[in-house]
């Protein structure tokens, strides 16, 4: 059974940080590494639909939406600039538009989205735009055809704790810090907290 071909499909989006910072203390390693991991975790929930997403300056779709089952290829990450999670938010919330558009269109039913964020401490954007950004994101959601129940809030994962845990509450998201370690070590943790979300 394809995740396309189930009654109530789920988009789970995933929002990696790749900014420059990221090349230190194996961050970025661990995202290559979690990656086919989250792939394989997603294709083993019936109606799951899967997206990356990365963020640096600029935000880019790694992966657009698709069945886990039909990812056959994931691109390389390519870590470069600040930590702009605003361009992120904006991304993710520009996706969930779309995304949800064309399932619709398509005569698909659609659950409220899930997103988990993937960062490497805290985003050098301005409070205003961070702010803005994450309300673009609820509205998005605001009008899915289908939903049935409130959004959940995006999972923040960092690896540090009391600031961002402060600066992610204010942003209305759900803080998780990662256990530090080896890149394996911080990809079994980023894949334990995607796996939490997918099961809540």
């Amino acid at each position: 059974m394809t995740a396309l071909s189930h009654p109530r499909l789920r988009p789970v989006y995933v929002l990696l940080d790749t900014s420059g910072s990221t090349l230190r203390n194996g961050f970025a390693p661990a995202c290559e590494e979690v990656l086919p991991q989250l792939v394989d975790a997603a294709g083993r929930r019936p109606g799951i639909l899967l997206s990356v997403l990365t963020y640096g300056t600029q935000a880019k779709a790694l992966l657009t939406i698709s069945d886990p089952a039909n990812i056959r290829f994931i691109p390389e990450l390519l870590p470069a600039g600040l930590s702009s999670l605003a361009s992120g938010l904006r991304l993710l919330a520009e996706s969930v538009r779309q995304d949800t558009a064309q399932l619709t269109a398509d005569g698909l039913v659609c659950l409220p989205p899930s997103a988990l964020v993937v960062a490497d401490g805290l985003p050098t954007d301005p409070a205003a735009d961070l702010m803005t950004a994450r309300d673009a994101l609820d509205a998005a959601v605001a009008g899915i055809t289908g939903a049935a129940a409130p959004t959940p809030a995006p999972v923040y994962t960092s690896r540090r704790d009391d600031g961002d845990r402060l600066a992610v509450t204010a942003l209305r998201m759900a803080f998780r810090p990662l256990t530090p370690g080896t890149p394996t070590e911080l990809a079994a943790s980023v894949l334990a907290e995607f796996e939490n979300m997918l099961d809540s």
